[in-house]
C-alpha cells in the first residue's frame, strides 16, 4: 500500500492540514510495515509506479535554509524503490547522470 499524508504539524500552527508537510509511506497489504519513506522535513512533490519496472518514483522538496518557506533556494530529491528487491528501499538518483 501507498499513503500519501500529512504527519506533523511541520508549521506550527498547532493544526494538522494541508498546510503541513506531505509525506509518503509504504506498508504490505494488511498494513504490516507502516513506514515512513521521505527523510524528515522533506515535502512530497508527486509520485508514480511504472508497472512495468515493479518501480516507484517521487520527487521531493527539501527547505535548505530551514526558513519554513519553499523557494529557489531550496533543492528538489530524486528518489527511487525497487519492489523486485529482497528489501525494497529508497535509492536517491540525480536526473543529469
Amino acid at each position: 500500500m501507498i499513503y500519501s499524508i500529512y504527519d506533523r504539524n511541520t508549521n506550527a500552527d498547532n493544526k494538522l492540514d494541508s498546510n503541513d508537510l506531505q509525506t509518503l509511506y509504504l506498508s504490505k497489504i494488511d498494513g504490516y510495515r507502516f513506514t515512513k519513506i521521505p527523510p524528515e522535513l522533506h515535502e512530497l512533490i508527486d509520485w508514480k509506479i511504472i508497472k512495468f519496472q515493479n518501480q516507484l518514483y517521487y520527487r521531493t522538496l527539501e527547505d535548505i535554509d530551514k526558513n519554513g518557506t519553499f523557494d529557489k533556494k531550496d533543492k528538489v530529491h530524486y528518489f527511487f524503490i525497487d519492489f523486485d528487491q529482497d528489501e525494497p528501499k529508497p535509492e536517491a538518483y540525480n536526473l543529469l547522470g
